[in-house]
């Protein structure tokens, strides 16, 4: 029995998406919201370390949120 591959075929869409800045209100730590092309990721990091790589953009945002950051 063969497997099946739930969307094998389909094509993959290119995300328009800017990298958004924020800044943690407590120590002042700078944090980016940006999307990886090669990973096809959005990847959340503060000052250079990253904190949440997922496929939804509003998971990381409300990561961010829960760490107390505000977008500027």
């Amino acid at each position: 029995m063969s497997k099946s591959f739930k969307g094998k075929n389909e094509k993959v869409k290119e995300v328009k998406f800017d990298t958004m800045e924020g800044i943690f209100v407590g120590d002042k730590s700078n944090w980016t919201l940006s999307y990886n092309k090669n990973a096809k990721r959005y990847a959340l990091k503060r000052e250079g370390s990253t904190v949440l790589s997922h496929i939804s953009v509003t998971a990381c945002k409300k990561k961010a949120v829960d760490k107390g950051v505000a977008w500027k």
